[in-house]
């Protein structure tokens, strides 16, 4: 009996392992070492060939720009920004901050920040309308403010997603706009809800 459980044992990690391997052949992983995510991208989307994600030497490389007098208001203002693309004009974009400071109300310094992103989006064109909604969506026990944005031109529909939370320590967004006329967009969706948080 214990020889049987043993086999079974072994051989459902070997099927697990095994499946990980050809899932992740098909697909691109995007790891976040600073908030602890990993997200599993559709194939379609690319990584770009820049990028500027923090790093774990993040930190080190900041206090040696301090250090060196470099310009703290251009430092403050910038923000670390990963950017994926596919082919059909669907993209997903990862903001990660440290806040300047952690205000005494956290929820309404990211209510207000991710008010000021989705407004971003909306320009005075008296031919597009909007529908907007938000709620909050919890993400592997993480809760995150999340809006949708569909911006309707005649013909052309353009949908954004965005996500706020604030994630040990950090300042995240992570939108994700979509083109009405790719099924990879519903996949990217699904993807961000099937994302993992670790620590």
């Amino acid at each position: 009996m214990k020889n049987y459980l043993k086999m079974k044992s072994i051989l459902s990690i070997s099927l697990l392992l095994l499946n990980i391997c050809v899932f992740s052949q098909n697909k691109n992983t995007y790891v976040s070492d600073q908030i602890g995510w990993t997200v599993i991208l559709p194939a379609t989307f690319k990584t770009p060939g820049m990028q500027r994600v923090i790093t774990k030497d993040y930190r080190e490389e900041e206090s040696k720009k301090e250090q060196a007098k470099e310009t703290t208001e251009a430092k403050s203002n910038s923000k670390p920004i990963t950017v994926f693309k596919d082919n059909h004009d669907n993209s997903l974009i990862v903001f990660v901050k440290e806040p300047k400071t952690l205000s005494d109300d956290l929820k309404k310094y990211l209510r207000d920040q991710h008010k000021t992103i989705l407004n971003s989006f909306k320009v005075e064109n008296p031919n597009i309308k909007y529908d907007e909604k938000t709620e909050t969506e919890t993400i592997d026990s993480i809760s995150f403010i999340k809006s949708n944005l569909t911006l309707i031109n005649g013909e052309i529909t353009k949908y954004i997603c965005l996500y706020t939370a604030e994630i040990k320590g950090y300042e995240v967004h992570i939108i994700a706009v979509l083109n009405n006329s790719s099924g990879d967009g519903k996949e990217l969706l699904e993807s961000l809800k099937n994302s993992k948080f670790h620590e």
